[in-house]
């Protein structure tokens, strides 16, 4: 594959790579709503059966469940938000390094079409060389 080609392949793997990281905060910020969601429940379901037990809902004993399930709930939500996190910098790093590929090909591609310029010139200096000086005089 030639290096042009490379560099193509490298950059659209480096914007598939920013595509995958952007979805996977996308993903981890539903995640972080869904146990936002789940808590926010549970606390609903303890303060309910709570006030149907008797105890009622401002008892110190429910008031200390039911802070407990928001922290739960607000921990569950920021793990979420920091594994996705950490996904999608792994995947913007991989981007980085596509790009960087990418540069990296592009300038092999012009120093090797330099360099094949530069060995055809010399080949036909060597094959046809120059014999004694000719410079300005065509003798």
């Amino acid at each position: 594959m030639s290096a042009n080609a490379q560099s193509s392949v490298a950059k659209a793997q480096s914007q598939w790579a920013d595509r995958q990281a952007k979805e996977e905060m996308a993903v981890a910020q539903r995640q972080a709503g869904e146990e936002q969601r789940k808590a926010e429940l549970a606390k609903s379901r303890l303060m309910s059966v709570a006030g149907a037990s008797g105890s009622g809902v401002s008892d110190p004993t429910v008031l200390q469940l039911a802070q407990g399930v928001e922290q739960e709930g607000r921990y569950n939500a920021a793990t979420a938000l920091a594994d996705g996190q950490r996904s999608a910098d792994s995947m913007t790093y991989q981007a980085a390094l596509d790009r960087w590929t990418a540069s990296a090909n592009k300038r092999n591609a012009y120093l090797g079409a330099a360099g094949t310029l530069i060995g055809q010139t010399m080949g036909m200096k060597a094959r046809y060389g120059s014999k004694g000086s000719t410079q300005g005089t065509g003798y």
